[in-house]
C-alpha cells in the first residue's frame, strides 16, 4: 500500500472484547460462525518458526545490526523494536521492479517494525516495512510503501535463515495456528494455553495495550479535502497483530483516507487481550481524524 506524505492526524482508538462465558475456541466461534471464511489464508508479513521465543527475538536483534539499523524504540520486554530510518540498500532488500514501482521511482529510506510475540511458544514473528518512494535524481519524497511484501517476506526468510530453521507463513484461522504450534514446538519449550479447554468468565477478560503505532499519512489527493474521520475494524490476533482490517461504511470519494488508515494499522502492535491468562482474539476498532 502506498500513500503520500503526511499532516497533522489525531488517533483515537477503542477497543471491545467479545462476551467470553465459555471456552474461548467455541465462543469465537459462536460470534463468527466460519472462522476461517473472515480471515485470510495467511496472514502477511508473520512467521512461525520451531525455536523458542527468546531465542528468535535474540536473532531479530542480531540480524537488525547486521543490516545497519540503529534503534528508535527497543522493547525487550515486549520484544518489539522499530527501526530509524536509513537507506535502502539494493543489496539486502528487494529493487524497485519488485516493489512494483513505475519507471522513474527508486525505493530510497525504509524503517522496519519487528515484533517476536512474547506471550507464545514457538516464536511468532510479525515484520513490517515502510519504504520512502522518490523520483529518480529527486532528493524529496514522493509516497510511502507499507508493509512491502517482498521487503517483508524476504526479511522472514533472512530470520529463518539465521535461526537455522525454515520459516512457516502464518495461518489466518487460529486453530491452524494452534496446530502448527503444536507442529513446531521445540524441545524445553510449552505453551500451556494452545490446549487449555477450561471455561473462562467475562470478569476475568483484561483488555489488550497498544505497544507501537504508525501514523497513517495524509493523502496528496485529499490534500484539498475538507476534515475527516475514517473508522477500520478488525481482528486483534492472540499474538498482537491487527488482521482483516475492514472500513466502516467505505465511499469510494474517501478512498485515499480509508486506504491510509488501514495500511497504517497494520503496523500497530499490542499485548492481546487474556481471558483466564491466556491471549485470546478480540475485535479492535480505530477512529482516524484527519484534519487539514
Amino acid at each position: 500500500m502506498i500513500m503520500s506524505r503526511f499532516r497533522t492526524i489525531v488517533l483515537a482508538s477503542s477497543v471491545s472484547v467479545a462476551m467470553i462465558g465459555v471456552a474461548f475456541a467455541v465462543a469465537f466461534a459462536a460470534a463468527v460462525p466460519q472462522e476461517p471464511d473472515v480471515m485470510p489464508a495467511v496472514l502477511t508479513g508473520e512467521g512461525m518458526y520451531s525455536r523458542a521465543s527468546k531465542e528468535m527475538w535474540t536473532h531479530v536483534q542480531q540480524m537488525i545490526d547486521e543490516l545497519g539499523f540503529d534503534r528508535e524504540k527497543n522493547d525487550d520486554r515486549r520484544q518489539v523494536i522499530v527501526t530509524k530510518w536509513r537507506d535502502y540498500d539494493v543489496a539486502h532488500f528487494p529493487d524497485g521492479s519488485a516493489l512494483g514501482l513505475a519507471a522513474g521511482e527508486v525505493p530510497a529510506r525504509i524503517q522496519l517494525h519487528v515484533a517476536v510475540s512474547a506471550q507464545h511458544e514457538p516464536a511468532r514473528v510479525a515484520v513490517g516495512s515502510i519504504v520512502e518512494i522518490r523520483l529518480t535524481g529527486s532528493s524529496g519524497a514522493l509516497a510511502f510503501k507499507y508493509r512491502a511484501p517482498a521487503v517483508d517476506g524476504r526479511l522472514l526468510q533472512m530470520l529463518g535463515k539465521r535461526a537455522g530453521v525454515a520459516h512457516h507463513a502464518m495461518p489466518g484461522a487460529w486453530s491452524s495456528r494452534a496446530a502448527l504450534a503444536a507442529k513446531l514446538m521445540p524441545a524445553g519449550a510449552a505453551d500451556p494455553c494452545l490446549a487449555s479447554a477450561g471455561t473462562v468468565q467475562k470478569s476475568a477478560v483484561t483488555p489488550p495495550v497498544k505497544i507501537s503505532e504508525v501514523k497513517p499519512l495524509f493523502p496528496r489527493t485529499g490534500a484539498a479535502a475538507s476534515d475527516q474521520k475514517v473508522v477500520i475494524t478488525g481482528w486483534l490476533t492472540e499474538h498482537g497483530t491487527l488482521a482483516n482490517l475492514q472500513v466502516v461504511n467505505p465511499t469510494e470519494r474517501f478512498a485515499p483516507f480509508e486506504a491510509s488508515a488501514r495500511a497504517a494499522a497494520g503496523l500497530w502492535r499490542f499485548e492481546p487481550a487474556k481471558a483466564g491468562g491466556c491471549p485470546i482474539i478480540t475485535m479492535y476498532s480505530i477512529t482516524v481524524n484527519y484534519t487539514r
